[in-house]
C-alpha cells in the first residue's frame, strides 16, 4: 500500500561464519553467493502484466538506481513474480518467486 517493495531470499544450508565479527573474504563471498536482496519503490503496469521495482538499495551494487521488470500473475492467495528470461552460460533460465498472502 505504501508503494515500497523489499525482497530478501537465501539458499538454505549456508555455512555459518567461524567468527561473526570477522569473517574471512571467502566466508563473505560464499554467503553473498547464496543470498539476494533489494528494496525500493514500485510501479504497477496492470494492463501490460508487469511491475517495475525501482531499486534504491541492493546487495548487487549494479542494480542500485535501475528498474527491475517482473511479470505478475495471481491465483487464489498466491502472487507469482517472474523476471524476464535470462541467458546463463548459453542456457535460457526462467525464475519464479511465489508470494503467499497472510491473514
Amino acid at each position: 500500500e505504501s508503494g515500497h517493495v523489499c525482497v530478501n531470499f537465501m539458499r538454505a544450508g549456508r555455512t555459518p561464519w567461524l567468527d561473526e565479527d570477522s569473517p574471512t573474504d571467502l566466508e563473505r563471498a560464499r554467503s553473498a553467493a547464496g543470498y539476494g536482496a533489494y528494496a525500493g519503490r514500485y510501479t504497477v503496469h496492470e494492463e501490460e502484466g508487469f511491475v517495475l521495482h525501482h531499486v534504491e538499495v541492493a546487495l548487487i551494487p549494479n542494480r542500485v538506481g535501475r528498474d527491475l521488470q517482473r511479470f505478475f500473475s495471481f491465483s487464489a492467495d498466491l502472487l507469482t513474480l517472474r523476471p524476464p528470461v535470462a541467458l546463463r552460460n548459453g542456457v535460457e533460465v526462467q525464475r519464479s518467486l511465489l508470494w503467499r498472502r497472510l491473514d
